[in-house]
This record gives C-alpha cells, sequence and structure tokens, in this order.
C-alpha cells in the first residue's frame, strides 16, 4: 500500500512520480511525492515540512498504531506504515485484500514437473509413493552434495538446489593434493578414492581416503590403493555394492577392474575404449562412455554385449549420466549444444532441449531426477530436473531456461565432479555376496555374474577356479560363462 497514489509528477531532484509502482513519500500539502531515502534526512524537502515530521521517530507496527487485518504483515516506514501479505498471498489493490496466490498456475512450476496441488496460501507437491511437500518440491532428508576436484584439492559443497547457488568459498576442503585428476565416492564405506598423475616418472596412484561426517578426509588414513599405474589415469568408478573401481586409462585404451579390499586382484576387462571418462551404473550393470568423440557405447559391467547409440556424423557428444530409475542414458552434445537420451540398448534416442551455448567440453552427472554439469565455458555447476527435459514439447525454451540453476558460483576450473549423498543407500542386489569365484567376481547383469582372473592367471575347467598361467595350463580363458541366479530373486539378500 504505497502513500503515494498516481499521475502527479515533479521535476526538482528529490521529487519523483507519484506512482503505486514507486518507493516514494507523499507531502501532506504540496501534492507532490519525494524519494523515500529524502525522507527522515535530517532536510526538509516538503514545504510543510511533512518528510521530516516527528513521525520518523515511530514504529506504528511495534506500537500496534496500525490499522493491518490480522491476515496482513504491518511493515514499519520512515514515515508511516504499509501493510503488506505474507508469503502465499498477494495484495488485491482494488478491495485491499490479501488474496491467495494459485503457485500452481504460474510459469515457474514451483514442482518441477511434478503434480502440483494448489492450497490456501501455500501448495502441495505430489512426490509419489506417498510422500508429499510444499515449498521445496519433493526435498529429500539426505542431503547432496557436490564432490569435486580442482587442480590441487578434492572439495565438497552442499548443493543449493532451490536455493540461491552457494559460493565457492563456501566449499570445504576435503584434502590437498599435489595434482588430483578424479574422484569417486564410494557410499558403502565412506570413503573417497582419487587418481594424482606424477609427470616425473608418468605414472598413475590411486589413494582412497576414509572421510569422517563433515565428510572430510583423515589424512592419517590416507591409503594407496594402486600405484605405479603406467599411462595416464582419466577416470575412475566405484561399483559400492560388488567393492570394485574401474579404471580408465586412454594411454592404453582400457577399462582396468580391482577389487578395492585387495587391489593386487586386477584385471585389464574391456579394451579399445578411446574416451575421457566413463559412467557406472551399478544397478543395472552397464558401464557408458563416448567413443573418439562421436558415438555413445554401451556394455555389460564384464565388458560384454557392446553395442552403440545410432548416431549422425555431425554430432559431437561431451559427457554422459546414466538414470538408474528411468533406464535412460543422457548426454551432451557440444556440437549441435543439445542434451540427448535414449534407453540401455541405445535405442529411442531423444533430443531433449537444444541451442545452449554453456554445453561446450561438459563434465556430467545424474543423481535424483537431476543433471548436473560443467562446461569449460561457464565454470558454474549447472542442474536441470529431467522431468523438465521430458517435457520439452510441451515446455517453451524461455521456461526450460528458467528452469537451469547454478548450484555453485565458482572461478577455479573443476577437473572432475561427482553428486552425492552421505548416507545413499540403494537396495540393489549383491550379485557376487555367494560367487564361488576364487578371485575376481564382475556382475555381468542384474542376475548373473562372471568370474574373472588377474593378471598372469587363467581359469581352470571348472569356471571358478584361477591358477597360475603356466605352459603345462592349456585352458587360456581369464573370464567365465556368466552364472546365472535363475529369475526369481525373491529371497535373496540385498545390500542396503
Amino acid at each position: 500500500m504505497n502513500v503515494c497514489s498516481q499521475s502527479e509528477t515533479t521535476s526538482q531532484s528529490s521529487r519523483v512520480e507519484c506512482s503505486a509502482d514507486v518507493d516514494a513519500f507523499r507531502c501532506l500539502k504540496d501534492n507532490f511525492c519525494i524519494k523515500s531515502e529524502a525522507v527522515c534526512d535530517l532536510k526538509k524537502d516538503c514545504s510543510d515540512g511533512s518528510d521530516e515530521s516527528d513521525l520518523c521517530k515511530i514504529d506504528e507496527c511495534e506500537l500496534s498504531k496500525h490499522n493491518c487485518t490480522k491476515d496482513q504483515l504491518c511493515v514499519d516506514r520512515k514515515i508511516g506504515f504499509e501493510c503488506d501479505c505474507f508469503d502465499g498471498f498477494t495484495l488485491n489493490l482494488d478491495t485491499k485484500k490479501c488474496e491467495d496466490v494459485d503457485e500452481c498456475s504460474e510459469k515457474n512450476d514451483p514442482c518441477q514437473g511434478r503434480k502440483c496441488t494448489n492450497k490456501v496460501g501455500e501448495f502441495q507437491c505430489d512426490c509419489e509413493n506417498g510422500l508429499f511437500t510444499s515449498t521445496i518440491p519433493c526435498k529429500d532428508a539426505n542431503k547432496r552434495y557436490l564432490l569435486y576436484v580442482t587442480d590441487d584439492n578434492v572439495k565438497v559443497s552442499k548443493v543449493s538446489i532451490f536455493n540461491e547457488p552457494l559460493h565457492e568459498w563456501q566449499s570445504k576442503t576435503v584434502l590437498k593434493s599435489s595434482s588430483p585428476k578424479t574422484v569417486d565416492y564410494n557410499f558403502k564405506t565412506n570413503s573417497i578414492a582419487w587418481s594424482e598423475y606424477n609427470a616425473t616418472d608418468k605414472s598413475n596412484t590411486i589413494f582412497i581416503a576414509k572421510l569422517d561426517d563433515s565428510l572430510k578426509a583423515d589424512l592419517n588414513n590416507v591409503e594407496k590403493l594402486i600405484w605405479n599405474l603406467a599411462g595416464y589415469v582419466n577416470d575412475i568408478a566405484i561399483d559400492s555394492i560388488h567393492g570394485l573401481i574401474f579404471i580408465l586409462n586412454s594411454h592404453f585404451a582400457t577399462i582396468q577392474v580391482a577389487v578395492i579390499d585387495d587391489p593386487l586382484m586386477r584385471k585389464t576387462l574391456i579394451s579399445d575404449v578411446f574416451t575421457d571418462a566413463i559412467s557406472l551404473s551399478v544397478k543395472h550393470s552397464i558401464i557408458v562412455w563416448i567413443q573418439k568423440k562421436s558415438r555413445i557405447v554401451i556394455v555389460n559391467e564384464d565388458g560384454s554385449n557392446r553395442r552403440m547409440v545410432d548416431g549422425d556424423n555431425d554430432e559431437y557428444p561431451s559427457s554422459v549420466a546414466i538414470d538408474d530409475q528411468s533406464e535412460k542414458i543422457y548426454w551432451i552434445d557440444s556440437k549441435t549444444e543439445s542434451f540427448y537420451s535414449c534407453d540401455f540398448k541405445g535405442k529411442n534416442k531423444k533430443l531433449l532441449y537444444a541451442h545452449d551455448d554453456d554445453l561446450h567440453e561438459t563434465i556430467m552427472d545424474f543423481l535424483d531426477n537431476a543433471i548436473y554439469w560443467t562446461s569449460n565455458l561457464n565454470v558454474n555447476p549447472k542442474l536441470i530436473n529431467k522431468l523438465r527435459l521430458d517435457q520439452i514439447h510441451e515446455i517453451d525454451k524461455d521456461n526450460i531456461t528458467a528452469s537451469i540453476d547454478n548450484v555453485l558460483r565458482f572461478k577455479s576450473e573443476i577437473i572432475d565432479f561427482k553428486v552425492i549423498k552421505k548416507d545413499m543407500q540403494i537396495s540393489i542386489y549383491n550379485r557376487c555376496l555367494e560367487s564361488k569365484c576364487s578371485h575376481i567376481c564382475v556382475p555381468q547383469s542384474y542376475e548373473c555374474y562372471v568370474c574373472v582372473c588377474p593378471v598372469d592367471h587363467v581359469l581352470s575347467d571348472d569356471s571358478f577356479t584361477c591358477v597360475v598361467k603356466t605352459g603345462s595350463v592349456k585352458y587360456l580363458l581369464t573370464k567365465s560363462e556368466p552364472i546365472c541366479l535363475g529369475k526369481s530373486l525373491a529371497n535373496v539378500k540385498f545390500n542396503n
């Protein structure tokens, strides 16, 4: 409720247009308005001095000297007061009453694509599974964190999805490192693994460290997991359920697998991998990468059933992420500046969103219905709800752009990042829980696993036992055929 009415204007420097949209004060007798900052400044701008009256010292709201109704909020001004509306309501300028705002009908889509139900003074989002929430759509009590690598640090920051983006200085340093290149999180042990490259002897070391409740590493318990690795380690991916770590080595174009609790149990599992990063789905036992910056490749976790997503020669995919729940693969194409998706078979390719000039040389991750990415043109990590992308044909580009949020405001270059939950719980069947493998068990699908032999070992004819490779050994396989546990998993144990 502005004390100035509309229409009148003046040319003096302290005078402004009297309008409901202008924060101003109307002089009592002069019939014009002055700037609000000129009120109660010990200088009379109104000829009658009404802008410097004794009312400057009175807080009508605190003294209850106002006429705001009980459903309104009294806001003290330098002289006088205003009656404002509480959150969820707006002032009707004709009736001077506060009326409910229908948030569900507004363009900002407060429920991020989920069903929205308007209520008096608020709204409610249908989060599925019988859960509902308001104000912050489908808020998870288990907070998300951005675990990221810079030139000399591994850092962590809360992911502020629905509030203002956090700044880099609000991040916490997990540990200082000489030259970290990639990082991943093991939710089963609340630990991180990261790789460092030594340019002098051209070798790689993979470290592992337990985190405390504040997600800070105990530097006294940092261990070398694997060291003196030749080539160049571009990426690592942890299978927390089966206790495995996958290591991408771009120099040799291979993916190795190692047992975290016994890293000498290590084997080159997949060859001809020409990429800079890999994405792993533990639930569905697949690994995805971009081959030669031109094709999306999908393989089973043991390297079998290699398939490619159909693509055009003018495409340039730069990063991929896996959505376990919807069984989709999302990727960003730098050349066409677009988001795409397909299913786990590499079929049903779909263009989701095009023409974003920030989509160049990106890093990407996925967690809880949100796609996260950062690019070399804009280091600020961003996110968009996948439900918004899936509705691209129903929503105009401006609305899609409006629902892309900055997660953090950065100055440093992010080399790698993962979005994590500290206490993440995943019900995934451990295919290797009762395996008969003597050395390395690798899941091959939701129901099956294979036995893999480490370096200098081969598989004996029982398909489970690895023996040292000698001249007398004729059976030269290093990986068994899939060992499946049957179609019914009703009575199996799950890791939580």
